[in-house]
C-alpha cells in the first residue's frame, strides 16, 4: 500500500479547495473531512503545521478571490485570527461529521467564509435521510 505524505495530501486538499473556494462545509468529501479535523492526541508534530496550513490556505484563498484582491495586491490578515478563525472552522468540520453519522441535520454553512452573525441551525431527522 502506498502512504500518502503529508505534502501529498497538502497537495490534494489545496487543489479541492481551488476548484472550491466558495464551499459549503456539508461539501466537503469524506477524504478531505478525515483529515482535516484535527487531533490533538496526535503525535506527528507535523500534522498541526499540516491544519493550519490547509485552512489558512482555503481563508486567504477565500479572501482574496471573494473580495476581488487584484493579483499581486497583498492583503494582511492578523495571525491571531486565523487562530481564532481556524477553531471555528473545526466546528464546522466537526458539524459535517455529526451531519453524516448521527440523526442529527445541520442547516450547511460556508467553509471558508466567518460572518460575525452566523449561528449554527440543527434539527433532528428522524427518517434517516
Amino acid at each position: 500500500m502506498i502512504r500518502i505524505t503529508s505534502r501529498q495530501m497538502l497537495d490534494r486538499s489545496c487543489g479541492w479547495i481551488r476548484a472550491h473556494w466558495n464551499a459549503k462545509n456539508l461539501d466537503v468529501p469524506d477524504e478531505f473531512l478525515h483529515q482535516w479535523i484535527y487531533n490533538q492526541s496526535d503525535e506527528n508534530v507535523e500534522a498541526t503545521g499540516f491544519y493550519l496550513a490547509v485552512f489558512s490556505f482555503g481563508y486567504l484563498q477565500h479572501e482574496l478571490i471573494a473580495k476581488d484582491v487584484p493579483f499581486g495586491v497583498k492583503r494582511s490578515v492578523p495571525a491571531s485570527l486565523l487562530l481564532e478563525l481556524f477553531q471555528l472552522w473545526q466546528l464546522k468540520l466537526a458539524l459535517v461529521e455529526l451531519h453524516r453519522v448521527t440523526d442529527l441535520r445541520f442547516r450547511p454553512m460556508a467553509l471558508f467564509d466567518f460572518p460575525a452573525d452566523e449561528a449554527v441551525e440543527a434539527w433532528h431527522d428522524r427518517t434517516g435521510t
